[in-house]
């Protein structure tokens, strides 16, 4: 048996959290997650809108923005040490 409440939906950035309850055939097999999840659809068209502005003739210099991340994966990089490695 599977049970999913909704602990927050921020309309801004998209990010959704449930909490999900999994039981299992011994107490000690129940789990509990935290599932986070991110409407994407935005920043992926955004992204494509971006990369096709991109004069491919052009000298870009030292930095060129290749593209956005969705929050959700930054703080998921940040979590795991990922984000801030020099």
């Amino acid at each position: 048996m599977e049970i999913k409440r909704n602990l927050s939906n921020d309309a801004t950035t998209g990010i959704k959290s449930d909490f999900v309850y999994e039981a299992g055939e011994t107490l000690k097999d129940d789990k509990i997650t935290i599932a986070t999840s991110q409407d994407v659809t935005a920043i992926v068209e955004a992204n494509k809108r971006a990369r096709n502005d991109i004069d491919r003739h052009q000298k870009h210099g030292e930095w060129s923005k290749v593209a956005s991340i969705p929050l959700s994966v930054l703080y998921d990089l940040k979590a795991r040490g990922i984000a801030d490695d020099p």
